[in-house]
């Protein structure tokens, strides 16, 4: 069975997979750098409509420090 799905990018990657511990998906990203990183959260959550849209704030949320 799949166990999630990995997408490799110039500048990093993207994870999607089911959570082992509540019934959602979850969304890991990693890049070169800090610039590369925003870059690669907003094109990829810009893709996914309505769900990326909430993607986009939690990411940009925890980044901010704030739930």
């Amino acid at each position: 069975s799949v166990d999630g799905i990995k997408i490799y990018f110039p500048e990093g990657w993207a994870l999607v997979r089911q959570s082992v511990t509540a019934p959602e998906i979850t969304f890991r990203f990693e890049a070169n750098d800090g610039d590369s990183l925003e870059e690669l959260v907003g094109r990829f959550s810009g893709e996914l409509g309505e769900g990326g849209e909430k993607l986009y704030e939690k990411y940009t949320r925890e980044k901010a420090g704030t739930r």
